[in-house]
């Protein structure tokens, strides 16, 4: 696509809508203003400050010895650069400039972030903050996420935000970093793996580019890392496994501007198809179920990406909606025991739960009918939240009434501590039976195998298993709903509960006789029975 005279290619376009793509931003997007910062070369000479001369090749304007080499050599005659580096690089009259926010902008969300830097400057951390309104993770080397798996701000060769002696400056850090130590390799390795990587204002020569060329993994057929670069340096880049993209060349201090229209330009089309997108299908799913078919293939090409299924969620409250989706297949997932679910899916489950379970009872019974009566752990969860935290109105009880039964017919492991909220909420008399039949549930006993510590401690070639006797609910809870919820009104539910105890508690005791745990006088259930 052709954005204010550069071409992206379609591989990066689609990695920024689908969430592959990682910004990796050179010193080139700190020189603009209000940042005014130097590159690589300028920043050595301002160390140097002519203490020793960087070697020139002969005849030309062109640097032979390699900046980080340079620096090394100031070290070694006692200058300490990585403190006058960060001293530099920590002007307070410098700004954050319009690159650093478009380059943001591309990733939508705080969450979605993936921007890694080998500058030093707090920039990309401060525009963020300006940017989005939610927080996001940073990662300052040498401590680094995983390659293949993070978002958020990366600063690759330390910030001065940090101690000053983690600066990956010299040859002796870079080889640190890259080679001995080799954490920086580590992460950029598994990361272009995985991403569709875009260097933003970095030229040949940096140095960590040549760095970066030994930890690149062969190219395939299809180009996963790209470059905005001039014309003159495509050569270059290509030898490095860099796919250059071409942008004009301006003349004097604007040679570069092209680079933050394009990044501007396609940030601004990104958040204008983003907010296009959540229009039309706001105006479609508002509506009636459509009979046009390409409305209908323009929600399903939605449902397609968690961003996207928001905004379906976001306006979708009719049932007919609910019937369409479920014909489409994708409710199936939050019917069957123990299938995996992705993002998609919990959106699609808190939807159903919060636009049907009180409000439309009989269509979403309806759909559990069809889909085999079986909630899947995270429909569960959505359903369960829902009956706790709806607050105005508070679900009337033929609510409870109706979905607690389900919900007992598919508990997940560890779900039982959530029913515990929901029966305190059943203190009115309306709420009664629901309120025994959870009471019920929640005081059934089971058996916890564990170690039998009192036999490790005899020396034994033997392991020795025990076991322990436990509620499905909480200790807590069941005391606290036991005086909020039974104990005003125990006349009413005396004989019930009476029933419900002793049978949890005969229960519990013929496990314990399977174990051979049950003696004359005393069991386990002696100090819990109350």
């Amino acid at each position: 696509m052709l954005i204010r005279g550069v071409d992206l290619p379609g591989t990066l376009l689609e990695a920024q809508e689908n969430g592959s793509l990682v910004v990796f931003a050179g010193a080139g997007v700190s020189m603009p203003p209000p940042s005014n910062y130097p590159n690589f070369d300028k920043l050595a000479e301002d160390v140097a400050q002519g203490a020793l001369v960087r070697e020139r090749a002969p005849g030309s304007s062109e640097y032979r010895e390699p900046v980080d080499r340079f620096l090394g050599r100031l070290v070694k005659h006692g200058i300490p650069v990585h403190e006058i580096v960060r001293r530099i690089l920590s002007d307070p009259t410098s700004k954050p400039n319009p690159l650093h926010a478009n380059l943001l902008r591309l990733f939508g969300s705080a969450g979605a972030i993936k921007v890694i830097t080998t500058n030093f400057d707090p920039h990309f951390t401060s525009a963020a903050n300006l940017v989005f309104k939610d927080a996001f993770e940073s990662y300052f080397a040498p401590a680094l996420p995983l390659g293949d798996g993070f978002s958020g701000l990366v600063y690759l060769h330390g910030s001065v935000d940090k101690p000053a002696e983690r600066l990956v400056l010299t040859d002796a850090d870079f080889g640190r970093a890259y080679l001995t130590e080799g954490w920086a390799r580590r992460f950029l390795q598994r990361l272009f793996s995985r991403y569709i990587v875009l260097f933003v204002g970095y030229s040949h020569s940096d140095p960590v580019m040549n760095y970066l060329a030994r930890g690149l993994p062969p190219e395939s057929d299809r180009p996963r890392r790209f470059a905005l670069a001039r014309e003159d340096d495509f050569e270059r880049w290509t030898f490095l496994g860099v796919k250059p993209i071409a942008y004009p060349n301006g003349t004097g201090d604007n040679r570069h501007s092209a680079v933050g229209a394009v990044c501007a330009a396609w940030a601004d089309m990104a958040e204008r198809g983003v907010l296009d997108q959540e229009q039309k299908i706001k105006e479609i799913v508002e509506l009636p179920v459509s009979l046009d078919p390409e409305d209908l293939d323009y929600v399903l090409e939605s449902l397609r990406k968690e961003s996207t299924t928001r905004f379906f969620t976001r306006y979708a409250r009719r049932p007919d909606w609910l019937r369409w989706l479920e014909s489409k297949d994708y409710l199936k997932r939050l019917f069957l025991p123990g299938s995996a679910t992705n993002a998609t899916d919990g959106e699609l489950a808190s939807w159903f739960a919060e636009n049907f379970v009180c409000e439309h009872l009989d269509d979403a019974l309806a759909v559990v009918l069809r889909n085999g009566q079986f909630l899947n752990a995270r429909l569960w969860h959505s359903i369960v939240l829902q009956l706790f935290r709806k607050k105005d109105p508070p679900p009337p009880p033929e609510i409870f009434g109706r979905w607690v039964p389900i919900l007992l017919n598919s508990v997940p492991p560890g779900g039982s501590h959530l029913l515990d909220y929901i029966l305190r909420r059943l203190g009115s008399p309306e709420n009664a039976p629901t309120a025994v039949l959870l009471f019920n549930h929640l005081t059934k006993l089971r058996i916890v195998l564990k170690k039998d510590i009192w036999f490790e401690t005899i020396e034994s070639e033997n392991e020795r298993v025990g076991i322990e006797v436990t509620a499905e609910g909480g200790d807590y809870w069941l005391r606290e709903n036991w005086h909020s919820v039974f104990v005003p009104r125990l006349d009413y539910f005396a004989d019930p509960l009476l029933w419900i105890v002793t049978s949890n508690l005969q229960h519990g005791h013929q496990m314990l006789q399977c174990f051979d745990k049950v003696h004359e006088r005393w069991d386990q259930l002696n100090s819990h029975r109350m």
